[in-house]
């Protein structure tokens, strides 16, 4: 019975209160448009009754370029995005009395939990288990009078799950009281705060600010996404530092805060390296990060000797050496040096492949720091068992990587024409982007109809879906992402016998191998594939899911960097 008289009383006040604060409530959009630019109210979504989303109304504190989705909490320097207004309106919680127009819209009640964002995903776990969502989210509630910003998730979720339990008018009617009083006193209220260890809450879930730096954000976003989800899950705050793409939006909206910076990824140019060095160092000073993980090799190198300098725990994950340490020569002397000065004090040292490891190991390079990942694992979850197309009329092989010459897109398309001259049957494929000049080329190659190219693609599981096997020549891997998602989704693997490949399969099992920089040896793997029948072909792959599934889960990888945090988070208890 009490729901429905609730409503009413929700409806009839919310209805007097717009009636009376009328005049306050246009004088305060006023100052809003005078004091910065942009809309006078915030829209933005927030979690509703059975977690359903919904758009929640507030007067805009914040400047326009304030990243939307994010709480005030993730931001690196929250007091530099509130306007003038808006850190008045905030402390008298002024900039709430627009949610009167989501009570009138039955999304909210004046008491109840505090809606949140999406992002905190560890309050609305906790809350889901105390029942907190089975009742309508309010402008006030129990945890706002008990504490508002200076306590921690666990505390807020009980609260809210207490008062689900004990609503009543009487109930009601003493929150509001003391909501009232407490916006009087300005009481909790705590800028860029959203999670406190209290004293009903272990000491491990310590919230801890982690910098992700990578030389793009594909790097954080295709290989690093559950990472990071968990990172965020757990209550962290996580910074990322990467040329701005088109996956920071979502990384953002997920309640990331982006650092963008400019990255030459194959450049020497010494003016640019000094100049991203330089960018770490305050970067780092600025943030001051609990820990730094960092991946690709300038990021890898320059981070390191910034968060170095700074004395911040780092966590290095090799993805690759390329061409300057592989190579013998002076350049590999050099790049020799300079990891061992910038590693000298790392707290570990990722690799994706044993080969990468034994050289660091010679060279004494972060000696006993040193741990061998599954690459960068699988999402087996996302990269599911794909259905094998027919083979009666064509058989597609896809190129899936960057287009540059250490791919091996020469030996590709070489090999292609070969193939194409005897076996019509036969389809190529190529999907990525050019990192070197070989526009002209692929497009040429393409008229000719030797290859289709489908440009980059932000997901590659429909390409997958129509092709029968995954073909790369690369000439050095840290460990292959793309065959790592070709095999888990039952593709067969034709790759060269490099250290990064080579793992991804089982020889003549789920794939065959070919020598690096050699046409003639891809053009003798591709035909020993194209002798197969149908049903070898499809067990070929599905022989590469069971691989992937066994020793290529993404979640190990997630673990490993969970536990090189927890060392961090155990040095403070042990100070403590």
């Amino acid at each position: 019975m009490y729901p429905y008289a609730k409503r009413i009383f929700d409806f009839m006040s919310s209805v007097t209160i717009l009636i009376l604060l009328s005049p306050l409530l246009l004088l305060v959009a006023l100052c809003i448009k005078l004091d910065s630019k942009g809309p006078v109210f915030f829209r933005q979504e927030r979690i509703g009754i059975h977690k359903k989303p919904f758009i929640i109304y507030k007067f805009r504190t914040m400047y326009v370029e304030t990243p939307k989705n994010v709480p005030t909490a993730m931001l690196l320097s929250p007091e530099k995005h509130i306007t003038r207004v808006g850190k008045w309106i905030r402390k008298t919680s002024i900039d709430e009395l627009p949610q009167l127009f989501n009570i009138l819209k039955g999304q909210m009640s004046i008491v109840g939990p505090r809606p949140v964002i999406a992002a905190e995903a560890k309050l609305i776990q906790a809350r889901t288990k105390l029942g907190a969502y089975s009742i309508l989210p309010g402008v006030t509630g129990l945890a706002q009078i008990n504490g508002r910003d200076l306590i921690g998730v666990q505390k807020k979720a009980q609260l809210d799950g207490e008062y689900a339990k004990k609503r009543s008018f009487l109930f009601d009617l003493k929150v509001l009281m003391s909501t009232i009083a407490y916006v009087l006193k300005m009481n909790d209220i705590a800028e860029g705060i959203m999670e406190l260890p209290d004293h009903t809450e272990k000491l491990p879930e310590i919230r801890k600010k982690i910098l992700m730096l990578g030389n793009s954000e594909i790097v954080i976003y295709n290989f690093r996404l559950e990472l990071v989800e968990r990172l965020l899950a757990d209550g962290h705050e996580v910074i990322i530092s990467s040329p701005h793409g088109e996956k920071i939006e979502k990384l953002v909206k997920m309640g990331c805060v982006h650092d963008s910076v400019e990255i030459d990824r194959r450049g020497t140019n010494p003016v640019s390296e000094i100049r991203l060095l330089v960018h770490y160092y305050k970067l780092i000073k600025k943030v001051q990060p609990d820990i730094v993980f960092s991946y690709t090799i300038k990021p890898n190198i320059y981070g390191a000797l910034a968060a170095r300098k700074m004395g911040v725990p780092y966590v290095t994950n090799v993805t690759g050496l390329g061409s300057a340490i592989e190579n013998k020569g002076l350049l590999q002397r050099f790049m020799i040096q300079l990891y061992r000065i910038s590693l000298s004090k790392v707290q570990t040292v990722f690799f994706q492949n044993e080969k990468n490891r034994e050289l660091f190991s010679n060279h004494k390079i972060a000696v006993n720091k040193h741990i061998v990942l599954p690459g960068s694992g699988v999402n087996l979850k996302k990269f599911n068992l794909l259905k094998y197309p027919s083979t009666k009329k064509t058989v597609n092989f896809v190129f899936i990587s960057r287009i540059m010459k250490e791919k091996g897109i020469d030996e590709f398309l070489e090999a292609a024409k070969k193939i194409k001259e005897k076996y019509p049957q036969a389809r190529f494929h190529i999907a990525g982007f050019f990192e070197e000049e070989y526009e002209k080329v692929i497009e040429d190659y393409a008229k000719r109809k030797i290859i289709q190219y489908h440009g980059m693609l932000s997901d590659v599981r429909e390409l997958l879906s129509k092709t029968h096997c995954t073909i790369l020549p690369s000439y050095h891997e840290g460990m292959s992402n793309v065959l790592l998602e070709s095999a888990a989704s039952g593709r067969p693997i034709l790759a060269s016998n490099v250290h990064g490949c080579i793992e991804t399969f089982d020889e003549e099992n789920s794939g065959y191998g070919f020598e690096p920089q050699n046409t003639k040896s891809l053009v003798a793997a591709i035909e020993r594939f194209l002798a197969l029948s149908h049903r070898e072909k499809e067990n070929m792959g599905l022989a590469g899911r069971k691989k992937m599934e066994k020793e290529f889960d993404r979640q190990v990888v997630v673990n490993n960097y969970l536990q090189e945090l927890n060392k961090v988070i155990e040095k403070v208890l042990e100070v403590r």
